[in-house]
């Protein structure tokens, strides 16, 4: 069966490498067993076109002869200076938290998860087919070094993209949060391994390398440790995999304790995919009921900047990144937002920031230059908690959804909202139900302000 569905030579070639290194047959068991999630809107992946030529073999040289600051390693280039990522690709600077590193990818053995598997046979002859799918793909890296950076023991990775040029076939690259190159070594580094190791253990990740590899073994754990702007991080995170996914699922079903409705600690607002949250709302009929409205007016999703307030577990804005927004801003409080970040790491989504404070006040409204342009506000079942914010009236939107209260009538939901924003013009409105919720109004308002002439 096996030799009928992968090819006697593939067949041949994992039963070779199972041999060689059983500890990887034990790696491909537990993922067989233990299936990775996949969220419900996948992040849509943004493709850039390139300056120079993606010839995986020749990248580095390539780079190097343009006058950049390449560091080269067996899997990937990396290019991290504003002056070389512009040579790179102009477009993406402004794009992301200054500063951040492009990370090129040399692979281009595609996943089931349409992005590439970290490791390829195509890259270095001792990889094996069973070694690229242990591994895994750069979605499941993008995903493992968000969950350790909330610890402070990797880099943050912003995003995933495809960089294209005509005369090339493309290479996917991550964009992450750039440290410096002073390698961490000696006492600290076996200190900082002993705390890695065991976080990584607390979040279900497992290190898919062989025990004596040098990337673990003192001194030098070969510089991979780099000090961080808040301590020592750990850089080659495709040792790393997600084996484990079961183990921060039920760190998720949680939540609901956390992301609760009123008194009532049984429900979340928000259901999340492969979860036991129970949740007052299904996102599935809401978000259709976003998308119609919002399309009916005119809204262009790609590019889109979207802030949710109140953002509860995030699935919003993970169906806005689904269909192509650049960027997403949640706010809800300290509690939550918490929740909520682990929640968006674990599915794979990155192109967001979490506001965690009192709504009501002006903490987290004031000196935020990503509120200076948001093309639209979420505004959903808020106003018994919040009302309308002070502060929301100095973020330049162009699009607002309120939701109204359960069985609040639409004439009061109108008015209340056209009073409270009178720059703003109503274009649609609707009464809609879900789940076990009572029917709630939904209004969308255009800020006249913010069109374009």
């Amino acid at each position: 069966m096996i030799i009928k569905v992968l090819g006697r030579h593939a067949t041949d070639r994992i039963i070779a490498s199972v041999r060689k290194d059983p500890q990887l047959a034990r790696y491909a068991i537990k993922r067989m067993l233990h299936k990775q999630p996949k969220a419900r809107w996948p992040q849509q992946v943004f493709r850039f076109e390139s300056n120079i030529t993606l010839d995986p073999e020749l990248l580095a040289t390539d780079l190097a002869e343009k006058g950049m600051c390449v560091h080269s390693g067996t899997h990937a280039v990396y290019v991290h200076e504003d002056a070389d990522i512009e040579k790179l690709c102009p477009e993406l600077l402004g794009r992301y938290p200054q500063q951040f590193g492009v990370k090129i990818l040399k692979s281009r053995s595609l996943a089931p998860d349409g992005t590439v598997y970290y490791t390829s046979t195509q890259v270095k002859a001792y990889t094996t087919p069973l070694s690229m799918r242990v591994v895994g793909s750069v979605q499941e890296k993008l995903s493992v070094g968000n969950i350790l950076s909330m610890h402070g023991v990797a880099s943050r990775v912003y995003d995933l993209i495809w960089l294209e040029h005509p005369d090339s076939a493309p290479l996917m690259a991550m964009v992450v949060e750039h440290a410096s190159h002073e390698c961490v070594a000696g006492d600290e580094g076996v200190q900082f391994i002993e705390r890695f190791k065991r976080i990584a253990r607390q979040e279900g990740i497992s290190i898919v390398v062989r025990k004596n590899s040098k990337d673990f073994r003192a001194p030098t754990f070969n510089d991979n440790i780099i000090r961080g702007k808040h301590g020592p991080i750990y850089v080659d995170i495709q040792n790393m995999a997600q084996l484990d996914p079961g183990n921060a699922l039920d760190r998720l079903n949680g939540a609901a304790q956390v992301a609760q409705i009123g008194d009532d600690s049984l429900y979340s607002f928000q259901s999340v995919a492969k979860s036991n949250i129970i949740s007052k709302s299904d996102v599935s009929v809401r978000t259709e009921k976003l998308e119609a409205m919002l399309r009916d007016a005119g809204f262009q999703f790609q590019d889109a900047r979207i802030l949710d307030v109140g953002c509860n577990l995030g699935m919003l804005m993970a169906f806005f990144l689904g269909k192509g927004a650049s960027h997403c801003i949640g706010m809800d409080t300290p509690e939550v937002v918490e929740m909520t970040r682990r929640a968006l790491f674990h599915f794979g989504y990155s192109r967001f920031d979490l506001i965690g404070g009192d709504l009501r006040s002006n903490e987290g409204w004031d000196n935020n230059a990503d509120f200076h342009s948001v093309d639209l506000v979420l505004m959903l079942a808020m106003k018994k908690r919040i009302g309308f914010p002070e502060g929301l009236n100095r973020v330049g939107w162009t699009y607002l959804i309120y939701e109204g209260e359960k069985s609040e009538p639409l004439e009061k939901a109108c008015k209340d909202i056209a009073d409270s924003f009178p720059c703003a013009t109503i274009v649609a409105h609707e009464v809609y139900q879900d789940s076990d919720s009572m029917p709630r109004p939904m209004v969308l308002l255009r800020n006249s302000k913010n069109m374009p002439d």
